[in-house]
């Protein structure tokens, strides 16, 4: 029984046993504020990422973590986040559509992730679908009032580029869409023809809002090749042509590539 005894003792160090870096990037929660219920609901229930097109997008996530391990500042992060993907602990829901997200939310808080857990087990991340940074699809317009309370015309990059999101953790990817984020030589290896795209090459800003996706239909992309862009890809791929941001992680301003806060947010989940 003494045994026994020391066994759980040991568990019980080795649950609650979290570094001070644990303490900084994951979500740290105080049990007293919540009903048993949530807090079996925030146990039991896995962490996902909400994504327009979960089984082509979701291999680049995966990806990006697994790159991301050799980031001198976040590696540990991103080892976190492999390590809830390998115990199956987070994964993808397919949104079909930015256009069905605010009804499968309100779908999913009723009767998944009902009494606030939702928001506390998922990042929501989606398409820009506009000309410049400084522009919100006024077709999202349900979806971000439920996200941040706000229209398109008055959501700002600080509601969106931040680890300070309430109630929900969010993205809006800040060029065009995920397609912008490759290059040529990448679309190349899948068998894509980017000839027709060499005047973007130069310069990877050009693409930045550039209708990439549709044009690339022409050429006879399918978004089913992302998972052949992924395999390969390494941390200074996925770098190339970020935009970079201030936030605040404990109190201490840091400048992050918008991947790296990317990952941040999905921490926060697991």
């Amino acid at each position: 029984m003494e045994c026994f005894s020391d066994d759980v003792r040991r568990m019980s160090q080795s649950l609650f046993d979290i570094n001070d870096e644990q303490r900084r990037y994951l979500t740290t929660i105080d049990t007293s504020k919540y009903r048993f219920n949530q807090l079996s609901l925030l146990a039991g229930e896995k962490s996902r990422l909400l994504i327009e097109n979960g089984p082509y997008e979701w291999p680049i996530h995966k990806q990006m973590a697994l790159a991301y391990k050799k980031d001198r500042r976040f590696g540990n992060v991103s080892e976190w986040i492999c390590q809830a993907i390998k115990n199956h602990d987070l994964y993808c829901l397919h949104g079909g559509g930015v256009s069905t997200f605010d009804a499968l939310i309100g779908m999913e808080e009723k009767e998944c992730y009902p009494d606030g857990v939702f928001a506390m087990k998922h990042v929501i991340v989606f398409d820009r679908d506009t000309e410049s940074a400084t522009k919100y699809d006024p077709n999202q317009n349900t979806l971000l009032n439920r996200l941040c309370g706000k229209k398109s015309d008055q959501v700002t990059e600080q509601d969106v580029y931040t680890l300070d999101q309430h109630p929900y953790i969010w993205h809006v990817w800040y060029k065009r869409a995920i397609e912008n984020y490759f290059t040529d030589e990448q679309y190349k290896k899948c068998g894509v023809d980017m000839r027709n795209f060499q005047y973007l090459s130069s310069d990877m800003a050009k693409r930045d809002y550039y209708d990439l996706g549709t044009e690339l239909k022409s050429v006879g992309y399918h978004k089913s090749q992302m998972t052949q862009i992924a395999i390969s890809m390494t941390r200074e791929d996925f770098e190339r042509g970020l935009h970079t941001f201030d936030i605040e992680i404990g109190g201490e301003t840091c400048k992050v590539s918008e991947l790296q806060l990317l990952l941040l947010k999905i921490a926060r989940i697991i």
